[in-house]
Protein backbone atom coordinates (compact mmCIF):
# COMPACT_ATOMS: atom_id res chain seq x y z
CA UNK A 1 0.00 0.00 0.00
CA UNK A 2 1.58 3.25 -1.36
CA UNK A 3 1.71 6.59 1.33
CA UNK A 4 -1.08 9.84 -0.03
CA UNK A 5 0.59 12.73 0.35
CA UNK A 6 -1.76 15.78 -0.41
CA UNK A 7 -0.48 19.18 -1.32
CA UNK A 8 -3.29 21.93 -0.65
CA UNK A 9 -2.73 25.24 -1.61
CA UNK A 10 -3.94 27.68 0.69
CA UNK A 11 -4.76 31.75 -0.67
CA UNK A 12 -5.56 34.60 1.81
CA UNK A 13 -5.01 38.23 2.04
CA UNK A 14 -1.51 39.15 3.63
CA UNK A 15 -3.36 40.81 6.04
CA UNK A 16 -5.07 37.60 6.89
CA UNK A 17 -2.04 35.55 7.63
CA UNK A 18 -1.74 35.26 11.10
CA UNK A 19 -5.41 34.59 11.58
CA UNK A 20 -5.08 31.55 8.54
CA UNK A 21 -1.97 30.04 10.93
CA UNK A 22 -4.10 30.25 14.24
CA UNK A 23 -6.97 28.40 12.46
CA UNK A 24 -4.40 25.92 11.29
CA UNK A 25 -2.57 24.92 14.48
CA UNK A 26 -5.67 25.41 16.73
CA UNK A 27 -8.47 23.86 15.28
CA UNK A 28 -7.36 22.67 11.36
CA UNK A 29 -4.71 20.52 12.49
CA UNK A 30 -6.08 18.61 15.25
CA UNK A 31 -9.04 17.88 13.28
CA UNK A 32 -6.37 15.76 10.69
CA UNK A 33 -4.12 14.87 13.54
CA UNK A 34 -7.07 12.63 15.61
CA UNK A 35 -7.80 10.54 12.34
CA UNK A 36 -6.11 7.19 12.85
CA UNK A 37 -4.54 7.07 9.15
CA UNK A 38 -3.18 10.67 8.92
CA UNK A 39 0.73 10.43 9.36
CA UNK A 40 1.76 13.93 8.91
CA UNK A 41 0.31 17.39 8.84
CA UNK A 42 2.71 20.40 8.29
CA UNK A 43 1.80 24.07 6.71
CA UNK A 44 4.31 26.24 4.64
CA UNK A 45 4.23 29.38 4.36
CA UNK A 46 5.59 30.99 1.20
CA UNK A 47 8.57 33.45 1.62
CA UNK A 48 8.19 35.09 -1.57
CA UNK A 49 4.25 35.30 -1.59
CA UNK A 50 2.26 36.36 1.55
CA UNK A 51 -0.84 35.07 2.13
CA UNK A 52 0.04 31.67 0.07
CA UNK A 53 0.47 28.91 1.82
CA UNK A 54 0.72 24.70 1.62
CA UNK A 55 -0.72 22.09 3.36
CA UNK A 56 0.66 18.67 3.06
CA UNK A 57 -1.06 15.98 4.56
CA UNK A 58 0.38 12.10 4.38
CA UNK A 59 -1.95 9.44 4.59
CA UNK A 60 -1.12 5.66 5.31
CA UNK A 61 -3.44 5.03 1.82
CA UNK A 62 -5.87 5.61 -0.89
CA UNK A 63 -8.67 4.17 0.99
CA UNK A 64 -7.39 5.59 4.31
CA UNK A 65 -7.77 8.76 2.99
CA UNK A 66 -11.38 8.38 1.06
CA UNK A 67 -13.01 7.44 4.37
CA UNK A 68 -11.67 10.36 6.29
CA UNK A 69 -12.83 12.69 3.14
CA UNK A 70 -16.40 10.70 3.29
CA UNK A 71 -16.77 12.00 6.93
CA UNK A 72 -17.95 15.54 9.04
CA UNK A 73 -13.82 15.77 9.94
CA UNK A 74 -13.42 16.60 6.24
CA UNK A 75 -16.85 18.91 5.78
CA UNK A 76 -15.71 20.87 8.66
CA UNK A 77 -12.74 21.35 7.83
CA UNK A 78 -13.61 23.03 4.59
CA UNK A 79 -16.10 25.05 5.81
CA UNK A 80 -13.26 26.25 8.60
CA UNK A 81 -11.02 27.42 5.54
CA UNK A 82 -13.90 28.77 3.66
CA UNK A 83 -14.19 32.09 5.23
CA UNK A 84 -10.77 32.95 5.58
CA UNK A 85 -9.06 31.46 2.20
CA UNK A 86 -9.75 34.18 -1.26
CA UNK A 87 -10.36 31.53 -3.70
CA UNK A 88 -11.02 27.80 -3.83
CA UNK A 89 -7.68 25.80 -2.33
CA UNK A 90 -5.88 23.92 -5.11
CA UNK A 91 -5.53 20.18 -4.30
CA UNK A 92 -2.78 17.64 -5.73
CA UNK A 93 -2.64 14.32 -4.40
CA UNK A 94 1.08 12.41 -4.25
CA UNK A 95 1.66 8.42 -4.63
CA UNK A 96 4.79 7.35 -3.05
CA UNK A 97 6.64 5.47 -5.55
CA UNK A 98 10.42 5.93 -3.81
CA UNK A 99 11.84 6.67 -0.99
Amino acid sequence: MAVITRHLTLLTTPQRAMELERLWHHEIAPILLRQPSCLRVDLLRNRERPGQYIAVTEWQGQEALSGYMAGADFSQLLLLLQDITQTAPTLNTYETVSS
